[in-house]
């Protein structure tokens, strides 16, 4: 939010976000448009590492 992604794309890069987050609000989330990808988060009990690319995501153990 608030940065010129355009700017990052005419540069022939690759624009993308980082960053932490409560997992509740991400489960919560992922379920609005990847319902395996919030109950594999929602399963784990280790901190995790969640992608999101083009609507689709995946979870992994951090």
């Amino acid at each position: 939010p608030g940065h010129n992604w355009q700017e990052i794309r005419d540069k022939g890069e690759v624009p993308f976000a980082r960053g932490l987050a409560m997992r509740e609000g991400i489960q919560e989330v992922l379920g609005t448009f990847d319902k395996e990808a919030a109950t594999k988060l929602q399963s784990m009990r280790d901190v995790a590492v969640v992608v999101v690319d083009h609507g689709v995501a995946e979870v992994f153990t951090a």
